[in-house]
């Protein structure tokens, strides 16, 4: 096939020739003016890997599972396993993507999902994937069906490159029950539980700046693993769900104990989830740590109605860090109702906290809890609602709970930020 036709002469000789495909390679020759390309059949690993071989071993469309059996042993100056761009639909194809009962390792990457890939059916380890880079890294790229780290098993990198996943990169879900070198995220790992460790170890901890969400309410769960697994959250990382178990975690970003309505998805107004970890909690002063209230009339204030975080170490709040209320719109909380024990440790650092919520007509402020809690108290907020007639210093609010406002012919509102703020949440003035 002519790709390439000239007037002239086209000097250049030697070409290099990328595609997505496994089975096929091209190669370009040059007539003088015609560059052609020609297919002819691969020789390279892809499909089954058994005994000794030099990868990289590939996964793409035409060939969308590879499984190295326990004799298998891929080595390579690169990446032991590339996922090259497109759909690698190995779930509807062979019931799996990449299944590894062998060894995999690659100088740069153990397993290398390139840009645009997509591979379906997940990657289960039950040998060993490694790298003196990274072991398992995603680059604008997708698994479906998770990462699977079994008994016995596991993922090594450098200093906590175990697996990585880069922005505009997603995971749906990652259990382990072997050991991993760390986790680093900056795109997305979202499932019913983002994160499930059952007697396994993250030695270089959990580093999160994009999503890490739990569907159905725990967003990580650690149990039974053998050293405590730090998470840090990041100024720009969020994680929505609970953390439980094994764990210590340092937030400087969003730590939203509720649930997210779906991938891709919004966290749902009032949802509520709880969070317990063994280990100390540290929030920056960039950090948010964001309480869900559900109920109705009042309600909102009995055990189980609202989040809390029960931490068996120490609680370090930095000042001026926020710890955010976030109620659902049928009034779960009204002014003198109490959340007791949003916060619990064996001792509690926080010197000023920045308490903010939704409601235009509710505000929480802290009370006397002890040295190992922290409870809050709705008061009556003071702000600008409803209707304003004269001049008044903003910003006004509307909200679940006032959720009009009407600017009289006299009216002037000044403020130095906004004039007017709509907060989180379903403001239904149309109704």
């Amino acid at each position: 096939q002519s790709v390439i036709v000239a007037g002239g002469t086209i000097s250049a000789n030697t070409f290099v020739v990328d595609d997505n495909n496994v089975l096929l390679s091209f190669t370009a020759t040059n007539t003088g003016n015609i560059v052609n390309l020609v297919a002819s059949s691969s020789q390279a690993c892809a499909g089954t890997a058994s005994g000794a071989v030099t990868g990289p071993c590939y996964v793409g469309y035409d060939s969308p599972s590879l499984l190295v059996n326990s004799s298998g042993t891929i080595t390579s100056g690169s990446a032991g396993i590339q996922v090259l761009s497109g759909l690698s639909d190995g779930a509807s194809v062979s019931g799996f993507g990449i299944s590894n009962l062998g060894s995999v390792a690659g100088a740069t990457y153990g397993i290398q999902m390139l840009a645009g890939a997509t591979l379906t059916g997940g990657v289960t380890n039950s040998g060993v994937i490694s790298s003196s880079g990274t072991a398992i890294k995603l680059s604008s790229a997708t698994i479906i069906g998770g990462i699977s780290n079994r008994a016995g098993a596991s993922i090594t990198g450098a200093a906590g490159l175990g697996i990585v996943i880069n922005a505009a990169s997603s995971v749906d879900g990652i259990t382990n029950a072997g050991y991993i070198g760390g986790i680093t995220n900056a795109g997305s790992l979202v499932a019913n539980t983002a994160l499930k460790v059952s007697g396994g170890t993250i030695a270089g901890g959990v580093n999160n700046s994009g999503l890490i969400a739990g569907l159905a309410g725990n967003a990580i769960s650690i149990s039974g693993s053998s050293a405590l697994v730090t998470v840090n959250n990041s100024v720009t990382g969020s994680i929505i769900g609970g953390i439980n178990g094994s764990a210590s975690v340092n937030n400087s970003g969003l730590w939203a104990l509720q649930t997210l309505s779906g991938a891709g998805g919004t966290i749902v107004g009032g949802s509520v989830t709880n969070a317990s970890i063994s280990g100390n909690y540290t929030q920056a002063s960039t950090g948010t740590l964001q309480i869900g209230v559900k109920g109705s009339n009042g309600s909102g204030t009995l055990a189980g109605n609202y989040s809390t975080l029960n931490v068996a170490g120490t609680a370090t709040f930095a000042s001026g860090t926020t710890i955010n209320v976030v109620m659902n719109n049928s009034n779960p909380v009204f002014a003198g109702g109490s959340l007791i024990g949003v916060v619990t440790a064996s001792a509690i650092t926080d010197p000023l906290l920045n308490i903010t919520d939704n409601s235009a007509l509710i505000d929480f402020t802290e009370t006397p809890g002890g040295s190992s809690t922290i409870n809050l108290m709705a008061v009556a907020a003071n702000g600008c609602t409803g209707t304003v007639t004269g001049a008044v210093t903003g910003p006004c609010l509307v909200a679940y709970d006032s959720p009009s406002l009407q600017v009289a012919p006299a009216g002037v509102i000044t403020s130095s930020t906004a004039g007017i703020e709509v907060l989180s949440g379903l403001s239904n003035g149309a109704s």
